[in-house]
């Protein structure tokens, strides 16, 4: 039993769950897989002795909501858990896990005004041929399915769609590894320009798949994968060997350099003397460090930050320049800013997706305001018209970058479109 919660352990649950459908094969049974969301702030707002008593009551009400021969709960780590049910069909299911979180959710609000519990839920039917522990991913889908979603906590049935997802899924994964082999990633570079002259000033490199026949698969449909399977490491140093190519080019060539930023996962900060071997490629292509620029995402910031501070310190020691991108996406902390290793903020694209009201104005001219006075530099992300191009000019921020001046685009047309600006 799990020493906190007294439900089963993992390695119980799926052993008693199996039990259970042999003891009642014509039954129609659904196993969920549970769990609170930013249950992390719980713990920093009213203590872990506090957090461990919320998941001891949560068991509590999953023990007495499944409870008897033919239904089980266990603690899967964390704040995450799992039971097995009958069920009749997945509205049945539904209804049964609802009535539970519910429950649960209004006696916590009771107990503790304070905290606002949200839990997510998905939920599988189980198939004659189905094992309790492919159900039970296939379950855990479809809660971060919720999680990953707008909703406001809720449950989610797993259904063909998400099989479909699933499958197509792991056909990508195990392409990947061929894909780096035959080269069918490509490097396209997104336009970065002054706000004032409409002049390039540098470029962002991104990476795209373009499998056999021609179709492209974009990073938001393969990254989460390579970052799970350690294969991000890889193509974020392939970006970088491109992006290093194409300069040196330039420079051979007699043309004007521009920087170019290429974008570090968090996890490649996992990594032995990762600042010494970025330099590395960039020194063997003998490109000046004022050249390169390294993009780490805001949410990068929210772990490992000591061993993070350390390696950006050293690059910017070394002259690269360093930028924080999507600042404002929900992480920030602003009294960490001062102290981030960074030269260059990037505004989060969703500064513009909702309306510019006067409120929202005085929020961006501030902001703005604020990270100059700190000698940062300030670029806009994610602009598509004149109108937010010229909210930001007058709000004081010089650089911008957005579908406004230019798509992410090959190599050879962004060559092209340079040409043409500077012409």
């Amino acid at each position: 039993y799990d020493r906190l919660t007294t439900l089963y352990t993992m390695q119980r649950f799926l052993q008693r769950a199996q039990l259970i459908r042999m003891s009642y094969y014509h039954q129609n049974f659904a196993v969920a897989y549970t769990d609170f969301r930013n249950f992390k702030y719980i713990n920093d707002a009213f203590g872990y002795s506090e957090g461990d008593q919320i998941l001891c009551e949560f068991a509590g009400m999953l023990k007495s909501g499944v409870s008897g021969e033919d239904a089980c709960a266990g603690r899967a780590g964390g704040d995450c858990f799992v039971t097995i049910y009958k069920a009749e069909d997945g509205e049945a299911a539904e209804e049964k896990i609802r009535q539970i979180t519910d429950s649960f959710a209004e006696q916590i609000k009771q107990k503790y005004p304070g905290i606002n519990l949200i839990l997510d839920t998905g939920i599988y039917i189980l198939r004659d041929k189905d094992e309790i522990t492919g159900a039970l991913d296939n379950a855990n889908y479809a809660r971060k399915m919720v999680k990953g979603s707008s909703l406001h906590g809720g449950i989610l049935l797993f259904d063909d769609k998400m099989q479909e997802q699933l499958t197509w899924q792991a056909q990508v994964l195990n392409s990947l590894h061929t894909a780096l082999q035959n080269k069918e990633f490509k490097v396209y570079f997104q336009p970065k320009v002054m706000l004032e002259s409409g002049r390039i000033i540098g470029a962002e490199a991104l990476i795209r798949w373009q499998r056999d026949g021609g179709e492209i698969i974009y990073p938001d449909q393969f990254i989460p994968f390579c970052e799970e399977h350690d294969i991000i490491g890889a193509l974020d140093f392939f970006v970088l060997e491109e992006t290093c190519r194409m300069l040196r080019s330039w420079m051979d060539e007699g043309r004007e350099a521009v920087c170019v930023s290429v974008n570090l996962s968090r996890n490649d900060f996992l990594q032995k003397n990762l600042d010494k071997k970025l330099t590395d490629v960039v020194d063997k292509w003998q490109i000046p460090h004022r050249y390169i620029e390294f993009e780490v995402t805001e949410s990068a910031f929210s772990r490992d930050v000591s061993q993070l501070h350390s390696i950006l310190q050293r690059l910017l020691a070394a002259g690269f320049e360093i930028s924080m991108d999507d600042f404002g996406s929900g992480y920030s902390s602003l009294n960490t800013l001062p102290d981030m290793p960074v030269s260059i903020i990037k505004l989060d694209k969703e500064f513009w997706r909702k309306d510019i009201n006067s409120k929202r104005q005085v929020l961006l001219v501030k902001v703005v305001e604020m990270i100059s006075m700190m000698g940062f530099r300030v670029i806009c992300e994610g602009i598509e018209l004149p109108e937010q191009a010229e909210l930001c000019r007058t709000m004081g921020c010089g650089m911008a970058q957005g579908y406004l001046f230019g798509r992410p685009m090959p190599r050879d047309e962004f060559e092209k479109e340079i040409e043409r600006n500077r012409g």
